[in-house]
């Protein structure tokens, strides 16, 4: 190999290392100085994202009050269902005992539930959408929700739905001294409780997967200042092998150049 030809490829290599390390040392000062930006909006993110299972939480803690609301009212029905059994041709007795207002509570409840399945099925799905983009994160991993939580309990919230029409119905024919009215309405109620009984085990089920997703969430936003700092440690040490490595090739280079 001729002088003149050692010393380019001295020059070369001198110049392609002094590049590399110029690249490592603006990585890792780049790194370092985006730390505070990446922590704060990884942070902002994951807290909305638990402030917004904590959100579909409350939804399906209302539609369980609602559900507790409607096992009340039933239970005053079949009190009064009871009573009747024996003076179902006493109008006045009836209306006393089943006025128009207690099928509007069962109506007006169970529409309220149905708007807040609604309501949680907007949320649910932007949470969702939300926790599927944290997880294309490295090494996150995250319970979600079953994305048909919702139209599981709509489900068992239609059926409730048909045996309060049931139970109107039955309430009408009392009204109208219909023979057997009382034990229809007694059967239609039994109906309904059973209903509330498997949609409040449902929405248990659901919210228990919610406040699982919650916790990870407030789990992983604790760590996560950590993580990164140690995640820049590791790039920095590698990075600084790589300078190590870019530095010695260029006090080889150099003895090569000084000895050609």
């Amino acid at each position: 190999m001729s002088p003149t030809f050692k010393r380019v490829l001295s020059v070369t290599a001198i110049i392609l290392s002094g590049l590399i390390i110029l690249l490592c040392a603006v990585g890792v000062i780049g790194a370092w100085a985006a730390s505070g930006t990446i922590i704060e909006a990884g942070t902002k993110l994951l807290t909305g994202a638990e402030k917004a299972a904590g959100a579909v939480q409350i939804v399906l803690d209302s539609i369980d009050s609602g559900l507790e609301k409607l096992e009340k009212d039933t239970a005053i029905i079949e009190e009064a269902s009871a009573l009747l059994s024996q003076n179902i041709s006493d109008k006045g007795l009836v209306l006393v005992l089943l006025p128009p207002d207690k099928e509007e509570k069962l109506t007006d409840t169970i529409s309220a539930i149905e708007d807040a399945l609604a309501t949680a099925e907007q949320m649910l799905s932007s949470l969702i959408d939300t926790l599927s983009f944290i997880e294309s994160l490295p090494f996150v991993e995250l319970p979600k929700p079953d994305p048909e939580t919702v139209s599981s309990i709509s489900e068992k919230v239609e059926k409730l739905n048909a045996s309060i029409d049931n139970v109107n119905a039955s309430i009408q024919e009392a009204r109208d001294n219909s023979a057997g009215a009382a034990q229809k309405i007694s059967d239609a109620v039994g109906e309904i409780n059973d209903g509330i009984e498997d949609t409040r085990a449902e929405v248990e089920t659901r919210s228990e997967e919610v406040a699982a997703t919650q916790e990870s969430l407030a789990s992983i936003k604790e760590s996560f200042p950590t993580c990164v700092y140690f995640s820049l440690t590791l790039i920095t040490l590698i990075l600084g092998w790589v300078i190590y490595t870019q530095v010695l090739i260029i006090q080889f280079a150099l003895a090569n150049y000084k000895s050609a």
